[in-house]
């Protein structure tokens, strides 16, 4: 390396961490989950004679789902299923009207309220969603997640009060539900009281062992304080979504962050072998410790360009391989690759230094 050479590392385009999700983003996310997980427990509706739950999966479609509702137009528990169907396939206004019409037919089955809440949520119309399920715990007032669901709504317009108000709702009628503690502690986390935030998590997870989300907060908060038990949250969440990326990858970032390479390089190597050999960030953040931490440059180039043929908009990547090629003085390599870096992102910053500092030392 050259002199001139020793101070650009400093410029090197950080990892993302596209994964530490704000209060708001998980909120908001929850929201439009929480009737898949109720639907799924909940019975048939039993006043017709064709129950939804017993019709074969390979007849669960539009067509042959509306022959049976025009046999039996009054059968909530058709129309939820057709509205779930037109959901999944991004039929968000259909799914609302057959939702609607569910609602009516059997308005003390609360799984409607949810369901129609919930496609409210995705088609952006809060205020919809909100009076949907205030009719809930009209109807049904001793139905302690309805005040949840409630709860969540105002959380996610940052009304903290009433998120509180409806918590103590849910809570007077069923004090075993995780969610009321995993919502109130998301309360904590806004407000930068993370001691508070963590107590309410932990007792989430008593009331629910299974509350996933929780065990990624926990992991979080514990990360923000370089606490190794943020490692234990994240394996603890893998274990019950075991198909799921986040945690693995939240943990290989606080190993990384925290100056322990081989074992966050073993994660993303992990990631990338059992669980998503697509990811970018996988091999990107692998190239970032080589280049950065490890003076492997050679070894960080497949990396970067794994990254980049994953995602070929990921112009880090291309700034970053231009990088590795100047730290081995290979300045014609990393000139093509800085122009590159502009062709995809004209104002890149970095960039323009680089080919800028080339320009400078005539290489």
């Amino acid at each position: 390396m050259l002199n001139w050479q020793k101070n650009w590392k400093r410029k090197l385009k950080k990892p993302l961490n596209p994964l530490k999700l704000n209060s708001l983003k998980i909120i908001r996310i929850l929201l439009i989950l929480l009737p898949v997980y109720l639907l799924i427990s909940c019975d048939g509706d039993v006043k017709n004679t064709i129950n939804p739950e017993d019709i074969p999966v390979d007849s669960l479609n539009i067509q042959y789902i509306t022959e049976q509702i025009n046999k039996e137009p009054k059968n909530a528990g058709l129309l939820s299923l057709r509205a779930e169907i037109f959901f999944e396939d991004n039929q968000t206004e259909d799914a609302i009207k057959d939702a609607i019409k569910a609602q009516y037919l059997d308005s003390l089955n609360f799984k409607y309220y949810l369901q129609l809440s919930n496609y409210y949520v995705a088609a952006g119309q809060s205020e919809k969603a909100k009076n949907t399920l205030l009719r809930l715990t009209q109807n049904l007032p001793d139905y302690a997640p309805g005040y949840v669901a409630l709860a969540k709504m105002y959380l996610y317009a940052q009304d903290y009060n009433t998120t509180e108000k409806y918590l103590r709702e849910a809570e007077s009628r069923d004090r075993n539900i995780g969610q009321i503690y995993f919502v109130r502690g998301l309360i904590y986390r806004e407000n930068k009281n993370i001691n508070k935030a963590i107590d309410q998590f932990l007792l989430s997870i008593e009331k629910d062992p299974e509350l996933y989300d929780s065990y990624v907060l926990l992991g979080l908060l514990h990360a923000e304080k370089k606490d190794t038990l943020a490692a234990q949250y994240y394996q603890a969440a893998s274990r019950i979504k075991p198909e799921n990326v986040e945690p693995l990858y939240n943990e290989a970032m606080f190993w990384q962050e925290n100056e322990k390479y081989d074992r966050a390089i073993k994660i993303y190597q992990r990631i990338i072998a059992e669980k998503d050999s697509n990811n970018p960030y996988a091999y990107y953040n692998q190239g970032y410790i080589l280049l950065n931490f490890l003076n492997k440059s050679a070894e960080a180039i497949p990396l970067f360009t794994k990254a980049l043929e994953k995602l070929p908009d990921y112009t880090d990547a291309q700034y970053n391989i231009g990088l590795c090629y100047e730290d081995l003085s290979q300045f014609a390599e990393a000139r093509k690759y800085y122009q590159k870096t502009l062709e995809m992102e004209e104002n890149y910053p970095l960039a323009i230094d680089a080919l800028n500092r080339l320009d400078k030392h005539n290489k």
